[in-house]
Order: C-alpha cells, then structure tokens, then sequence
C-alpha cells in the first residue's frame, strides 16, 4: 500500500513536500531554491543593486558555497556615473592545473 509521508508529516522538508510513487521530494516556496542536500531551501542568489553602495556575498559567505550556483548580479547606475568594485575577498575554485600532467 502506498503512504503518503507528506500528509503522515515523515518527511524532512523545509518548506513543501510532494507525495511521489514510493518516497517523496521537496521544494521551495518562491525566492528559494532547494539546496542540495535536497531537502532544505536557500534565498536564490543574485539581483539587482541599484543603490549607491551595495554588497554582493556568494551563498553561505564567509562559509564554502553549494555547487554549481550561479549568480547573476545586475548592477544598474544613472548615465554618466562610474561603477567601481572592490573586493575584500575572492577565492576560484581550481582543478589542480599545473599538478601532474598537462593535456596536449
């Protein structure tokens, strides 16, 4: 017989459950996304910065980012104001180019 762990209340969601064939999966109310552990939701990154100053933060700053978040930040200033960044802290995630063999 199939349950619903939904309605039953044995799921671990953090925002929505849906009932599937077996099991259930979760979801997030607008503004967030699932995070992946795939059960809890975090604010979708990125916007608009159209304030004078602004801050811009990957998710989870100043701790280690989800994978494969991608941000788009738009950062919109009257004409004939100049933009100018400044970074406090910017860290790339690498694949170890230059340890062991070079591809050809």
């Amino acid at each position: 017989m199939e349950r619903d762990e939904c309605a039953m209340g044995l799921d671990d969601c953090k925002h929505t459950c849906e009932n599937t064939i077996g099991s259930y999966k979760c979801g997030c109310k607008p503004g967030f996304e699932l995070h992946s552990n795939e059960r809890e939701c975090e604010e979708d990154c990125g916007g608009i910065i159209e304030e004078e100053n602004g801050t811009l933060t990957s998710p989870f700053f100043p701790n280690l980012y989800p994978s494969n978040r991608h941000c788009v930040w738009e950062i919109i200033e009257p004409p004939q104001k100049e933009i100018t960044i400044k970074f406090t802290h910017f860290d790339l995630d690498g694949n170890n180019v230059g340890k062991g063999k070079h591809p050809l």
